[in-house]
């Protein structure tokens, strides 16, 4: 395993496998990325992931290699099927907007 300190004070590990995992300092516990997925396994799998929590906005927050998504907004799951439908989903409900006004 190989730990690279970013020069934003976050960690960078990379496993041996080819996994890597992103982390909000060199402590390693809380995963978190900003401009990405947080983990990235080598078999394809992405997960986008803020203070520990699964979230993405412009996306679904997992995406498996075999094409299976999901949505989340700050650890909640949000059930639906497609970015549209995420979107209007979080429109009606005022999710998104709650979120970022926190």
């Amino acid at each position: 395993m190989k730990i690279t300190e970013l020069p934003n004070g976050r960690a960078l590990c990379e496993f041996a496998d080819g996994d890597k995992r992103w982390y909000l300092n060199i402590d390693l516990v809380i995963i978190h990325r900003e401009d990405g997925p947080a983990v990235e396994n080598i078999n394809g799998d992405k997960y986008w992931c803020l203070n520990g929590k699964y979230h993405r906005t412009d996306g679904p927050a997992v995406e498996h290699a075999n094409g299976t998504k999901w949505w989340f907004l700050n650890g909640m799951q949000i059930h639906c099927t497609n970015q549209k439908e995420f979107e209007q989903l979080n429109e009606i409900n005022g999710i998104l907007v709650r979120y970022e006004n926190n």
